[in-house]
């Protein structure tokens, strides 16, 4: 498996266990965690440089095709996880251009 070796210009990483509720006629409410992987963030990341350093960037994401897993360093952790990323999008600005990418963890 590949390593996502490019650091992004800013990195928002986001967090929502899966968890079960039932909730009860008189107000109470019961939760329980739903699995053993209940917590996989997904990370909102942009890049932005010149083209040439940009590009490959965009051919990595094109190769894995939202289908293969990857390896990438997590910013807010420092922790090397598991990764798909299944949407990217692009700009040119003016001499340079911009990559927004979502990566999801997956269970290693």
């Amino acid at each position: 498996m590949e390593t996502f070796t490019w650091a992004p210009a800013s990195c928002q990483p986001q967090a929502q266990p899966r968890v079960k509720k039932a909730q009860f006629g008189d107000g109470y409410s019961q939760r329980s965690s739903d699995g053993i992987n209940i917590l996989l963030r997904t990370y909102s990341l942009t890049f932005a440089d010149y083209p040439a350093l940009i590009e490959p960037i965009d051919a990595f994401f094109e190769q894995h095709a939202g289908v293969q897993a990857f390896w990438f360093t997590a910013p807010d952790t420092g922790r090397t996880i598991r990764v798909v990323c299944s949407q990217w999008s692009g700009a040119r600005r003016s001499g340079w251009w911009e990559i927004a990418a979502t990566f999801e963890e997956v269970p290693a």
